[in-house]
């Protein structure tokens, strides 16, 4: 005779597998407060971050080292916000617990709308 699980009994951390429905809780304000903060810093990166270092590179080091001096500077911006947007798609949604932006590239996932798995709206 096979014995049927127990519906009560919660699943252990890791075989517990995230549900893919919806759920009536609200999620902590302090895991949106970590999302505003890897958005943030994707979007500082992006715009004063670039301004920031072609004036760098323009008023201080094309004059010593050449175009190496734009290049160094802008091949390190583009290391930081690579490793910004890698870090802003391994946020968690609160409500499935999967990456809220798995199937989409780096930068639109700063333009994406809601969780690809539960459809939990970001905003």
């Amino acid at each position: 005779m096979i014995r049927e699980p127990d519906i009560d009994t919660p699943a252990s951390p890791s075989t517990a597998k995230p549900s893919l429905q919806y759920h009536d809780h609200a999620a902590p304000a302090s895991t949106w407060d970590d999302y505003y903060q890897r958005r943030r810093l994707c979007w500082i990166l992006l715009g004063p971050g670039l301004l920031a270092v072609l004036l760098l590179g323009r008023l201080l080091l094309i004059e010593h080292l050449g175009w190496y001096g734009l290049l160094s500077p802008l091949a390190l911006w583009a290391v930081l916000l690579l490793l910004a947007c890698l870090h802003l798609q391994k946020f968690r949604c609160p409500r499935c617990q999967c990456r809220f932006f798995a199937k989409h590239p780096p930068l639109l996932a700063l333009r994406a709308g809601r969780c690809v798995h539960c459809m939990l709206p970001k905003d």
